[in-house]
């Protein structure tokens, strides 16, 4: 048995703790038939998706929406589609600014305190 691969954007990895599992499975199904086979678009069907992501066709439907809302992936009037790769750079960037934001402001500063004054807590 011959071993392949496909190349995958190592941007993509920095998006995963942003992407749900079946957006994860989703993207990598399409970067695999369209990066995979040298492509810029690929006509994937619905059991496509299912026998490779195990997923159920609600939730492809769900996840394929929510992608192409986010503008992750392109879908052509025929129903290729593709990843916007500057579009993942962009989102990731824009999503790591946002968990930046969030985490300064919401680390606050604690009084300090003798180790006298300190109450036991009970669990």
């Amino acid at each position: 048995m011959k071993f392949t691969f496909t190349k995958l954007d190592n941007v993509f990895f920095k998006l995963l703790p942003y992407l749900s599992e079946a957006a994860t499975k989703i993207m990598l199904v399409i970067a695999r038939y369209t990066d995979g086979y040298h492509k810029s678009f690929a006509r994937i069907s619905y059991s496509t998706y299912e026998k490779d992501t195990g997923l159920d066709r609600d939730t492809i439907a769900l996840t394929l929406a929510d992608l192409k809302e986010k503008g992750l992936i392109y879908c052509s009037p025929n129903y290729e589609y593709n990843i916007d790769w500057n579009k993942v750079i962009e989102t990731i960037d824009e999503l790591s600014n946002q968990s930046e934001k969030t985490t300064t402001s919401s680390r606050k500063k604690r009084p300090k305190t003798s180790k006298f004054s300190r109450k036991k807590r009970h669990i």
